[in-house]
């Protein structure tokens, strides 16, 4: 009998599943258009979004020529390496990216993270031992209702086996005017002493592997601020995940 119950509800689950697609239709995160079940984009913007493929820097993403004489570092990262180690990033922030990072930030759309959780899931290298998020200052995250890289923390980490999830692990101590129209310098001055390890896991996280998630990477102030913190409390490796990174040039 026992094989028949699998059969059965094997067939019960996939009849699920097909009520649910008819309700629920699997659409393109940027136009809406109905498409495959496994899709995240239609074709047309499939081909259009600028997807951080192989041939990137292996600690912040940034895209490598081709023809580079340094094949898995940038110049950035030679001259001067950054506080983690290395990077999972998603996209070249364009237009497309944009609208759709802005409709998941601010416009409730987080069901866009269910998506994206799987596809950070394909490309993370090395599964951390805990994945964080970037922390919002309880000021901003009362007017925000919600932060979008705890969000999308969570789905990355449903897609993880072995990794645990400490959305607090982090603590926002200082409420900084928004880092928009500031340029690298500024945006490190603006965010000094703006973060910190919440006291009860302080004793978790030394030597311990750590991925921190947020939307955007610009200037990666955000990010670095956040990561120096980690490595002085005894952290022994940092990862950071982004959906986005910029083409920033410095002001």
């Amino acid at each position: 009998m026992k094989p028949l119950n699998r059969q059965y509800s094997n067939k019960l689950s996939l009849i699920k599943s097909a009520i649910l697609n008819l309700i629920f239709p699997n659409q393109c995160l940027i136009c809406e258009e109905i498409i495959n079940e496994e899709s995240i984009f239609c074709s047309n913007h499939h081909k259009k979004v600028k997807f951080i493929e192989s041939c990137k820097c292996q600690i912040c993403s940034r895209p490598l020529d081709s023809k580079s004489f340094f094949k898995d570092k940038c110049i950035k990262c030679l001259e001067k390496l950054p506080s983690y180690d290395s990077s999972t990033i998603l996209f070249t922030y364009e237009k497309f990216i944009s609208k759709l990072i802005l409709s998941f930030k601010y416009n409730d759309n987080t069901y866009i993270c269910k998506k994206l959780g799987k596809l950070f899931a394909q490309k993370i290298e090395k599964e951390p031992e805990i994945l964080i998020a970037v922390p919002l200052h309880k000021k901003r995250l009362k007017s925000r209702k919600y932060n979008q890289s705890v969000v999308l923390g969570k789905h990355i980490c449903s897609n993880l086996k072995n990794t645990r999830f400490i959305p607090d692990l982090l603590i926002r101590t200082k409420f900084s005017k928004t880092q928009e129209n500031l340029n690298k310098s500024q945006r490190m001055s603006n965010l000094k002493d703006a973060f910190e390890i919440n006291d009860k896991y302080r004793d978790l996280v030394k030597d311990k592997n750590i991925m921190i998630v947020d939307d955007v990477v610009t200037t990666g102030a955000t990010l670095e601020n956040c990561c120096k913190i980690l490595k002085l409390n005894g952290v022994s490796e940092v990862q950071i995940a982004a959906i986005a990174k910029t083409d920033y040039v410095e002001k």
